[in-house]
């Protein structure tokens, strides 16, 4: 999958991930202020938890299992994927 630079708001936080090809929406990240709090991919909703100083650990579905942990690499930088939630 190729995606076109992500789109944002600064150039610190990215606000979503487009394909190349068409322009469809890959997944949107959801900010409160500098905090990431969500991943948005395929409909499903990630909820980002953080630690004290607001880097991202790990991410529940709705149901609250774990789908994605620091380890994973955090998706707006380009590293591995989290699984869909």
């Amino acid at each position: 999958m190729v995606t076109l630079p992500d789109a944002s708001v600064t150039e610190s936080r990215h606000i979503g991930e487009y394909t190349q090809t068409t322009g469809a929406l890959i997944r949107e990240y959801v900010w409160l202020g500098w905090e990431p709090i969500a991943v948005i991919e395929c409909g499903a909703i990630a909820f980002v938890r953080t630690d004290h100083i607001g880097r991202p650990v790990f991410a529940t579905n709705a149901t609250g299992v774990k789908v994605w942990t620091v380890a994973d690499g955090w998706p707006a930088t380009g590293k591995r994927r989290p699984p869909h939630p």
